[in-house]
Order: structure tokens, then sequence, then C-alpha cells
């Protein structure tokens, strides 16, 4: 099928709805499994406990968009190859709605004479998306090398587009979540309900039960089982920020909250349902430290000291220079080590969840 002239805008117009990032539509090829980050020490203290919490669902959702009857502005290229993607996009979860979804392959109400429509939902009882949905549609026979011909690309939780009769592979994204359709396009007059089966997620963090983390002192990655049954997960959120809003398809992800860049890790799993807005509390225990080399307690810090801390096991948590090195570690017992003139000086410390000091280093 020629891509010229297949596809073409017939309306634009514009609904306002909360936004957030749309990722690419996942290319046709494997995509590369990541494994977590490594567990954090056998002697590391345990993960803190989770909160998790349902804050609203239904028509309700603030994933909701403005209505059937407030088409999104759409902009559809005729022609161009399939975006290059990366493989923590392309591992994104974009698994169909059940076959007992009632909306699922619907027609939209509003469909227009000559056109075939194109409608987005988080979940089958939901209304339609606004902004931040990506739409891209494929011949669904592959080229002689193999890949799928894009033929155009819309923005818009609805899209009205001219169609020829035949058989396209469609992709629908929001945010992280998405879904992959194949819809027999008969009559140029039609449309389709495409159902994601998504949900979204706020993450947060405390750290020793009432101090808040705020953006740039705590960040998530988010991970989504394989498939297949293996233990290995897919990274498809990195460094997210606290108080954000991730659209997800629904299911079970494994969160990982980094505080600092030590050992102040908590790990949770989190259920993600269509339709509803998950809000999780992840609960760190640690504290920030300033090490310094003084010649006397109170003293001024040495300059141009090299810095080590382990564990009392000998494994090293984290190493640094400076004369007032800042720090973030779980609550446990700590050996730090300074070097300096070629001496070597070293001072155990206890770390509480909270408790954020100076650790000093004396010159013996």
């Amino acid at each position: 099928m020629a891509a010229a002239g297949v596809l073409a805008l017939l309306s634009a117009s514009t609904a306002a709805v909360a936004q957030t990032a749309t990722v690419p539509i996942p290319r046709p090829s494997p995509a590369r499994q990541i494994a977590p980050p490594p567990p954090p020490p056998a002697d590391a203290p345990a993960a803190s406990s989770l909160q998790q919490k349902i804050l609203l669902q239904g028509a309700n959702s603030p994933f909701a968009g403005a209505g059937a009857d407030s088409p999104q502005a759409a902009t559809l290229p005729l022609t161009g190859p399939p975006p290059e993607t990366s493989d923590a996009a392309a591992a994104a979860p974009a698994a169909p709605a059940p076959a007992s979804t009632p909306s699922a392959g619907a027609v939209p109400a509003n469909v227009r004479p000559g056109a075939f429509t194109l409608e987005a939902r988080l979940w089958a009882g939901g209304t339609s998306l606004g902004e931040g949905v990506k739409w891209r549609i494929f011949d669904a026979q592959p080229s002689p090398d193999g890949k799928l011909n894009l033929l155009g690309e819309a923005d818009g939780g609805v899209i009205h587009v001219r169609l020829e009769p035949g058989t396209y592979l469609v992709h629908v994204a929001f945010s992280r979540a998405g879904a992959t359709r194949t819809i027999e396009v008969k009559d140029p007059t039609g449309g389709e309900i495409v159902v994601l089966n998504a949900g979204g997620i706020r993450l947060l963090a405390v750290n020793a039960r009432d101090q808040e983390l705020r953006q740039g002192e705590v960040r998530f990655d988010i991970f989504a089982p394989d498939e297949g049954g293996s233990d290995e997960r897919f990274l498809i959120v990195s460094g997210a920020s606290p108080g954000n809003i991730v659209s997800l398809n629904a299911g079970m992800y494994n969160v990982v909250s980094y505080y600092g860049n030590a050992n102040a890790i908590v790990r949770a799993d989190i259920r993600v349902d269509p339709g509803q807005l998950t809000e999780a509390t992840l609960f760190q225990q640690a504290a920030r430290l300033t090490l310094k080399l003084v010649e006397q307690r109170g003293g001024e810090a040495i300059a141009n000291t090299e810095w080590s801390v382990v564990t009392p096991a000998g494994e090293t948590v984290i190493e640094s220079v400076g004369a007032f090195p800042n720090v973030v570690l779980a609550e446990g017992e700590y050996i730090a080590i300074a070097r300096n003139n070629d001496r070597i000086f070293e001072s155990t410390f206890t770390v509480e969840a909270g408790n954020h000091r100076d650790v000093e280093v004396l010159i013996r």
C-alpha cells in the first residue's frame, strides 16, 4: 500500500487535560532485558516499609480527558521511517486490554462522515484522553526488509484520519502506558476505541518517618517484570522525581528508591490498576553526613583528603576526595578512612536515621 495519500488530517481542535511525557512506539524488535540494581550489602539494614493507597478512580481520575466531543489537534506526516527508540522505551509494557473489556474495539460516539475516528481511553469505563497521547499508524504488512512501514502519526486522545480500506497496526502511547491494536478498515466512515488498560502512580519518599524527601534528594527507577517468567526485569523509567505522576499499563512493578548515591536504597513491589491513581510512599532510614579530617574536635577540616567509608565487614560503601564530602548512608555502623600526605586515619561511627551531622576523624 503506498504511503503517500493514505492518511490525511481532516480536522483539528483543542482539548485540555493534565499532560505527562510520551514515549516512542516500541519497534518490532526484541527489547533488551535489564537487570535491577544489585542488592544492598548483606549487613545493610532491611528495606523500610511501603505505604500505598488509591487516591482517585473511575470518572474522577485525573487521567481522563476532556471528553469525546473535544478531539485534539493532530499533525499527521504521510511518510517517514519508524523512529529510533531506546531499549528502556521498547521495554515498556504495552499489553492489550482483556478481550472481555466491553469498550475495547467499540466505535466512538463522535465518528465523522468520511473519516476513521480513533479514540484512546485509559480504561474501559473512562472518557477519552486529551493531550499527551501519541498515535502511530503502520502498514500491517512488513516491507521486504522485515520492518513495518510507518504511515503517519498524530497527537491527541481523539483523532480523525482518512484511511483506505485495509488492515493497519495502530499504537497509542500515554506517558509510559501503551497499547497496540490491529484494525480493519472496511468503510471510510468508522472508528474504534483503543483501551490502554492503564493507570497512574505517584511516588513519594520519607526519611525517618517524618522527613519528606524532595526533588534533588531522592529519585526512583521503575522496573517491569519479564512476561516470559524469568527473574530479569525491564527498566522502563529511570530517575523519576518524587511527586510526578507516571502512567503505566496495569500490572505489578518493582520500584527502587535512591536517597543519595551510596547505600540508602529501598525497594517495593507496587500494583497499578486500570483507571486508578496510586500514591506510594517509600520509607528510607538514612542520614546525610559531612566527613571531616581534623586535628581536634570542632577544628578546621583538612583539604586534599581521600575518603573511604566501609562496613565492619570491609565492604566499601563510598569513596570521595575533599575537605567536606557529603554522603547519605543507611542506618548502621561504618568505618571512615581518611588518607592525607601518605598517612591513614580512621574512626568508627554509627548512622541513625534522620540524624544529619558531621563525622570527624582525628589526626593522631
